[in-house]
């Protein structure tokens, strides 16, 4: 059976390792790579004998499932799966196997320059490690966490066509999740049964275009930088008993200085009586349909110092060691143990624990406890052993 591989040293490189009877398509290999199928990752080839390996590399792409580390909204899980559903088309289309698009969403990824998702295709006659899109789709809403603050109406009418459609259509799943999506509510004058003639559907949605959608969680949205943003009020209920976080957005007592959940301050800036009644009553309720911003995640990068190499933080449990299940595999340095330490992601806070390691961690030039979790910031110096690392946050 192939063998799926992730491998760091040589620039975050995915292999397939073959096995009889898999062989490589030549012609949708060379199609691939000729950038036939947009979105489809370039790929290469190599041979050892009787080996063959396809390997895809990932350089500066972020993982889907980190992209929804955070809560999902209804605009963000439509677009993804109107987009895998498009490649999907693509390669029906084509009139290549649709079974050879990797459907999983530690490997599918974002580009946070171009700001367009990109799958990884495997040109694999008798692939034996496919998932049927039917199976990624039907769990698709069991790995995510919606966001508490939208009506989730869409996720039932969503399940239900799983429940009541069988056997499963691409067709028929692209025109339901077609009538989900908000941009594609109105319908045309053609399939309208009435003789009034319909508005004109509003233009498709791009999800990465930056100012033409309205995401209420972005990780790659810049900061606030207009002085009018350190003004900003802090969104409260109607009836003012409670104050809600615009950092997390975990609801607190009204006279409370911090979050009780991320310890953020909250601000009650200074208002006439007048105004505040002008505020309360255009503010959208936070109980109702519209949900509060999201903070931007912050992305992580650790360097080793000793090779430059830079390792992006793409999991919530990141694990450093000798060993191979290690996210950074150090096979070079006898005194670094099995796995010798992780960094943890929590809400945008990093943590670095020592896992029992024979030769210690090291935090700036003090030794760390073994399993406890101690926070971590940009520039931060990282050392197991005599392995130093940098650590930044960008």
């Amino acid at each position: 059976m192939s063998k799926i591989s992730y491998d760091t040293k040589y620039g975050n490189t995915i292999a397939n390792k073959l096995s009889y009877p898999e062989a490589v398509n030549e012609q949708v290999y060379n199609s691939v790579n000729a950038g036939k199928f947009e979105g489809f990752l370039p790929l290469r080839t190599h041979k050892k004998k009787n080996d063959v390996t396809v390997e895809c590399t990932v350089q500066g792409l972020v993982p889907v499932s980190y992209y929804f580390y955070e809560e999902v909204t209804e605009k963000m899980f439509l677009g993804f799966v109107s987009e895998v559903i498009r490649r999907l088309r693509v390669c029906e289309s084509n009139m290549i196997d649709p079974n050879n698009l990797v459907l999983d969403l530690d490997m599918m990824y974002v580009d946070p320059v171009q700001r367009k998702y990109k799958f990884i295709y495997w040109p694999i006659v008798n692939n034996k490690i496919s998932i049927p899109a039917s199976v990624f789709f039907r769990e698709l809403p069991s790995r995510l966490r919606f966001s508490h603050y939208e009506d989730h109406t869409f996720l039932t009418v969503y399940m239900q066509f799983f429940n009541t459609t069988a056997p499963f259509s691409l067709r028929d799943f692209d025109k339901m999740i077609s009538g989900l999506r908000p941009a594609k509510i109105l319908t045309s004058s053609a399939d309208s049964p009435s003789s009034k003639k319909a508005p004109e559907p509003p233009a498709k949605i791009n999800i990465f275009e930056k100012g033409k959608a309205s995401i209420e969680y972005d990780p790659f949205a810049p900061a606030d930088t207009d002085d009018k943003s350190k003004n900003r009020i802090t969104a409260r209920s109607p009836s003012s008993d409670y104050v809600f976080c615009q950092e997390c957005g975990t609801k607190n007592e009204i006279n409370s200085a911090y979050c009780s959940l991320c310890g953020k301050s909250l601000h009650y800036p200074k208002q006439d009586a007048e105004s505040k009644k002008k505020v309360s009553s255009n503010k959208p309720s936070v109980t109702g349909n519209k949900p509060i911003k999201y903070a931007r995640p912050k992305c992580a990068t650790l360097i080793r110092v000793k090779t430059q190499e830079a390792f992006y933080i793409s999991k919530p449990i990141f694990k450093i060691g000798s060993n191979e299940v290690c996210d950074v595999v150090i096979k070079d340095n006898t005194y670094i143990s099995r796995v010798h330490a992780s960094i943890i992601t929590k809400k945008s806070h990093f943590y670095l624990i020592d896992r029992k390691s024979t030769n210690k961690t090291y935090l700036n030039g003090l030794v760390l406890p073994c399993e406890t979790e101690i926070e971590i910031s940009s520039g931060a110096k990282i050392s197991l052993a005599d392995e130093d690392f940098i650590f930044k946050v960008e």
